[in-house]
């Protein structure tokens, strides 16, 4: 009885062995291109790249953040925060109750306090500061490089 169990092992192993040796190694699946960028259509954030897939993985509906939000990834839709929002990229609205900081703005970017390289858009805040080019309805109204460095109630450069 033990010689049948100990050859139904052998037999086993070497069947288990013959098996993987015949079998050819995976292929590694086909890489991503550049062009290929992951989407969510809902992302929550804590804090500016945290969690991590907001630097990586696009939001193409809202990025919420509580209390703040922000990534290197684009945003296509609505980024709001309870005190922040800060993505690279946003097409779309830009809402932060205290800031909304932005590199690229194509669409309306809120807040208390906005700040932003390019706004293809309107900025209204109670103060807002451009680099390029932007159109600003506020208090205090600053593009570095406008006609005007600052007016209040409104500025713009286009």
């Amino acid at each position: 009885m033990k010689r049948l169990v100990v050859l139904c092992l052998l037999a086993c192993m070497f069947g288990v062995t013959f098996a993987q040796e015949s079998t050819p190694p995976p292929t590694p699946p086909p890489a991503a291109s550049a062009e290929e960028v992951e989407w969510d259509i809902l992302q929550l954030g804590f804090w500016f790249g945290n969690p991590k897939y907001q630097d990586v993985i696009g939001a193409s509906g809202f990025r919420i953040g509580a209390p703040f939000c922000g990534g290197k990834a684009p945003v296509y839709g609505v980024e709001g925060a309870l005190l922040g929002a800060g993505s690279n990229e946003v097409n779309g609205v830009q809402f932060g109750l205290f800031f909304a900081k932005a590199d690229t703005i194509n669409g309306l970017q809120a807040g208390f306090y906005t700040d932003t390289r390019e706004v293809n858009g309107v900025q209204v805040g109670i103060v807002n500061f451009a680099k390029a080019k932007s159109f600003q309805i506020g208090l205090v109204n600053f593009i570095e490089d406008g006609v005007l460095p600052w007016c209040i109630l409104f500025n713009f450069k286009f």
